[in-house]
């Protein structure tokens, strides 16, 4: 299920909500905040909120951050620092996310290998979301922990001709397209676009040469020289 292909994506160690360690966790107050350890009405009430985002129960999230308001920006470090925000627009729920939002959670906090919710939502192919959180004033150009550009690690991720069995925990390639378009669109720059000359292939092959030439914003040579490749082909 997109349940479980999203949770091994945090998951540290075999730990975690369904290992035998204890979940862990800390809260930040505001973005200029060092995080801090949950107090004990905190503390209770975290493993709640994250069940609820994570079936989508919508009512009961919003009675937890009423009750509860800090834990809008609760992090579990044992699944690698995600959080909320992470875990709703990894799945694909945008009625989740825009409650999170409502609720005042930092759009801008990343898990231990610097994924913002912008990377969760392109990499699990939520293209609604993608734009949503944009529109948040999320970075399109943010790198994780390696300093790898989000449109790469979605370009990377792209792949055709898998057989079922390799499809079960990848996200669809065509979402995945559709992410990277919108991820151009609003200005995400690529160092050397020539790497992935074979997936804008594709992506040329949907939305046409022209409207190619005008998505990719990187050097004026490098942008002929992957047109070129996508027109010889």
């Amino acid at each position: 299920s997109m349940i479980q292909a999203f949770s091994k994506l945090g998951m540290e160690d075999g730990t975690g909500s369904n290992g035998n360690t204890e979940e862990r966790y800390s809260v930040y107050d505001d973005d200029e905040s060092w995080p801090r350890k949950l107090n004990t009405e905190e503390r209770q009430m975290a493993g709640e909120l994250f069940d609820a985002v994570e079936v989508g129960a919508l009512e009961r999230t919003e009675e937890i951050l009423k009750e509860v308001p800090p834990l809008a920006n609760v992090i579990r470090l044992s699944q690698n620092s995600d959080f909320p925000l992470y875990l709703a627009a990894g799945m694909g729920d945008i009625r989740m996310v825009q409650l999170l939002v409502a609720h005042d959670c930092s759009v801008h906090a990343r898990t231990v290998h610097g994924h913002t919710a912008l990377h969760a939502a392109a990499l699990f192919g939520h293209p609604n979301i993608v734009q949503y959180l944009l529109g948040c004033g999320l970075e399109v150009n943010a790198v994780n922990s390696e300093g790898f550009p989000l449109i790469e690690e979605v370009l990377e991720d792209i792949e055709y001709d898998l057989d079922e069995s390799e499809q079960m925990n990848i996200s669809d390639p065509s979402k995945l397209e559709c992410t990277a378009m919108i991820l151009l669109e609003n200005g995400a720059h690529i160092a050397d676009p020539e790497i992935y000359a074979d997936k804008f292939c594709e992506l040329c092959n949907d939305i046409g040469i022209a409207t190619t030439k005008k998505l990719l914003p990187y050097r004026p040579s490098a942008r002929e020289e992957l047109v070129n490749f996508y027109i010889n082909q």
